[in-house]
C-alpha cells in the first residue's frame, strides 16, 4: 500500500508507478500479482480522488481488463457493467470513455458466451445484466 502523507504530485506519481508495475505484471502473465496491484491502485485512487473521478475509473478499467486477460471474463463483465453505469451517469452516453466501457462490456459478455446480451450492448441498448443472482453478496465494487 502507498503512503499518502505527502499530497498532490507525490501521491499521483506513486499511483502511476503502481499502475505501471501492475501493467508489467500483466504483460508477464503474472495475473494474480497484477490484479493485486490494479485493485490497490483503484482503491487508493478512490480514497484520494473519489470513486467517480476519471482517474479512479481508469484504474478500475485496467483492473477489469486484467480480469479479462486472465480469463475471468464473467468478473470482467461485472466490472465493465459497473464502469458503464458510472461513466454514463457522470460523463454522458457519448463520451469516449463511456463508449470504451460499452465495447469492453460487450466483448466480455461475448467471451462469456452471452452473445445476445453482447449484441444488445453493442447496439446501445441497456444491458440485460444477468449477474445479480450469480454474484456473491458484497462482490461488487473494486474487488
Amino acid at each position: 500500500m502507498l503512503d499518502f502523507t505527502d499530497e498532490g504530485q507525490t501521491a499521483e506519481a506513486a499511483l502511476r508507478a503502481q499502475h505501471r508495475l501492475a501493467h508489467a505484471c500483466r504483460s508477464a502473465r503474472r495475473f494474480e500479482e497484477a490484479l493485486r496491484w490494479f485493485r490497490a491502485a483503484a482503491q487508493e485512487s478512490a480514497a484520494l480522488y473519489g470513486a467517480s473521478d476519471w482517474r479512479t475509473l481508469r484504474y478500475r478499467s485496467s483492473l477489469a481488463n486484467c480480469y479479462y486477460a486472465a480469463g475471468a471474463v464473467e468478473r470482467a463483465a461485472e466490472l465493465f457493467y459497473e464502469l458503464l453505469d458510472i461513466r454514463r451517469a457522470t460523463l454522458g452516453a457519448e463520451h469516449p470513455d463511456t463508449q470504451r466501457s460499452r465495447g469492453s462490456l460487450a466483448n466480455a459478455l461475448a467471451a462469456a458466451g452471452r452473445g445476445e446480451a453482447a449484441a444488445v450492448v453493442r447496439a446501445g441498448g441497456e444491458c440485460p445484466m444477468i449477474y445479480e443472482s450469480e454474484m456473491a453478496p458484497g462482490s461488487g465494487g473494486l474487488v
